[in-house]
């Protein structure tokens, strides 16, 4: 069991990384920065091939600290900007000068993001094309996860990733929900202190009121009314003030979870909100957080074998309307 715990502990620490942004955006920015390092030469092309979801949740997101939107800007920065080592806050410390160069390359054609058809989970695929090479690299299912990077002296040889996609997260058969329950419960507490760092991130991210923000007013507007401090309204204000500020372009840190903005900001505030309603101590809050992101991992293992199942009334024999996703451990 102790072996369990250690591993737990050590998946949990590798995932929980702290973004500034559109984690979407970002992760594109780290992946053209990560092949810039190996490219040679002057820049020809960059050319990102994306899931459909990322392409979609990532199409109209603020780059962080500016009003420029999507992910070709965020490719484009991403190359001028190349601390491929800042991984997914790469877009906190980029200047106005690094601004313009990026709007050259997108006026200049050099920018282009295409669509990977039939690929149903997180695909960035980046190629750099310079006078003196090309680059290609892969990442898969986790926003930093390079499984795969080659060169050549033309795009033309470039071969291609050769073999099996293996999911990166737990990977154990025999561990599942009764061994998170464990670990949340015998971990020191001194072990879990980036839980507690995360949620003062995602907190202040909350508390942050972005130029146009309708979560601020419609908070006020609750509050006038008396009503939004309950277990189910104040938890959802959290999460929806959390997740504007990111999109109207708020340049604040946001702990992630399997490095997702999105997933933390759930597995952070909710918990939160319910525990301040509650009156729960900090201690079995900070628990709670590391269950979630546990949660999170261990379904996403398992999201290739979840399959849809009719819900049917009793005495019903055939599927009608109703349906629900089930997890295989259901």
């Amino acid at each position: 069991m102790e072996e369990k715990n250690k591993k737990l502990l050590e998946e949990l620490r590798r995932k929980s990384i702290i973004t500034t942004g559109g984690a979407i955006a970002v992760s594109v920015a780290y992946s053209v920065a990560y092949a810039k390092r190996r490219a040679v030469g002057e820049l020809t092309k960059i050319q990102i091939t994306l899931d459909s979801s990322i392409f979609k949740n990532g199409l109209n997101v603020t780059i962080p600290g500016c009003d420029e939107r999507g992910l070709d800007f965020a490719a484009a920065l991403g190359y001028v900007h190349g601390h491929e080592e800042e991984k997914l806050q790469i877009l906190s410390s980029y200047g106005t000068d690094e601004m313009r160069q990026a709007k050259e390359l997108l006026s200049q054609g050099k920018v282009s993001i295409r669509v990977k058809d039939d690929c149903d989970r997180l695909y960035i695929e980046t190629m750099i094309e310079s006078s003196g090479n090309a680059v290609r690299i892969l990442i898969l299912d986790f926003h930093l996860n390079v499984i795969f990077e080659e060169t050549a002296r033309t795009a033309a040889e470039l071969v291609g990733y050769q073999g099996e996609y293996g999911l990166d997260c737990i990977q154990d058969e025999h561990m599942g929900l009764e061994d998170f329950l464990h670990f949340v419960e015998q971990a020191d507490i001194s072990e879990l202190g980036f839980i507690e760092e995360g949620l003062e991130y995602n907190l202040k991210l909350a508390q942050a009121q972005g130029k146009g923000s309708l979560t601020a007013g419609y908070a006020r507007a609750m509050e006038r009314y008396g009503i939004g401090k309950d277990l189910v309204t104040y938890p959802q204000m959290l999460c929806m003030r959390a997740c504007e500020a990111r999109i109207l372009g708020a340049k604040l840190p946001i702990m992630t979870t399997v490095g997702s903005a999105n997933y933390g900001i759930g597995c952070y505030l909710a918990n939160y909100g319910v525990a301040e309603q509650l009156g729960l101590p900090k201690e079995k809050l900070v628990r709670a957080i590391a269950l979630a992101n546990l949660m999170c991992l261990y379904v996403k293992q398992d999201l290739a074998s979840w399959r849809l199942q009719p819900c049917l009334p009793d005495g019903w024999e055939e599927p009608r309307i109703s349906w629900q996703l089930r997890a295989p451990w259901v």
